[in-house]
């Protein structure tokens, strides 16, 4: 029997793509591309590539709410999400195997928004009467935008900031929960981001001969005496108040802002409240 080598060619080509896996349904990324890429912005990413509705896995960064609309084909797949992310490579996109071997990935760039977001607002320790910072992080937070502040005096923005950071200070004003309230907002009235912070009551030690008493002040009943009585020494508060070694911790003024309970009544300064009983 003879075989004309044309043929003979053709079989052994066969021959060879079945030994290297040519005839596999085994499923095969050739690139992954996107439609559009903005911050907060829906975009689709399409898989391109051959049996990719053999199972794949399909994975996202910086992306969120990941889903694909419809089911895959064998040449391409579609997936749709959020994109929550900015910079050089901020998104980046896998496809593997089932096994986890990884068949293309590929990383997007997302430019900064045009307009400033917020996405948190921090503070540094609260304390009332004293300097508060407020931080910031973001996107585009070089750009203008506006803040405000309620019961936090003085409002000043600190130097030194960036297009993902910045800082404001002011002066704590009262106490309380939810005591601070601190937005920022556009032009025009388009809020960015609000949040409002807990401010504890102020504490002071006093230092006697029968040991430490910490004292817990109402501002918000008597800020002017508070305000006055922390500036006085430990010392000089406890000649004026001899008495005050008797007393426990409590939220009602006193005499000169002072807040507590006698547990002597008969040898009480003048405005000191006692319980029935004390």
């Amino acid at each position: 029997m003879r075989i004309q080598l044309p043929a003979l060619l053709l079989l052994l080509s066969i021959a060879a793509l079945t030994g290297c896996g040519g005839s596999s349904s085994a499923p095969y990324v050739s690139d992954i591309q996107a439609n559009q890429l903005a911050y907060a912005q829906t975009t689709q990413f399409s898989v391109m590539g051959d049996h990719l509705d053999t199972g794949i896995n399909v994975t996202a960064k910086g992306c969120k709410s990941f889903t694909t609309p419809s089911a895959a084909s064998s040449s391409g797949s579609t997936w749709n999400c959020v994109v929550d992310a900015v910079g050089t490579g901020a998104v980046s996109v896998q496809v593997s195997k089932a096994t986890g071997e990884v068949l293309l990935s590929k990383s997007f760039d997302i430019p900064a928004p045009s307009t400033p977001v917020v996405l948190s607002i921090k503070a540094d320790s609260l304390m009332y009467s004293k300097s508060a910072q407020f931080t910031m992080t973001g996107y585009s937070l070089d750009k203008d935008f506006n803040v405000s502040t309620k019961n936090c005096k003085g409002l000043a923005l600190v130097s030194v900031g960036s297009s993902t950071s910045k800082s404001v200070t002011c002066n704590v004003g009262t106490v309380g929960t939810g005591a601070i309230s601190f937005e920022a907002k556009m032009a025009d009235g388009t809020v960015l981001k609000s949040a409002s912070f807990d401010v504890p009551n102020p504490q002071v030690k006093m230092v006697t001969s029968l040991g430490t008493l910490t004292l817990e002040l109402n501002p918000n009943g008597c800020a002017n005496y508070i305000d006055e009585f922390s500036a006085i020494r430990e010392r000089q508060v406890l000649r004026q108040h001899p008495h005050s070694q008797n007393c426990h911790q409590r939220h009602l003024c006193g005499p000169r802002g002072l807040a507590y309970t006698c547990t002597c009544c008969a040898t009480r300064p003048k405005g000191c409240h006692c319980p029935r009983g004390g």
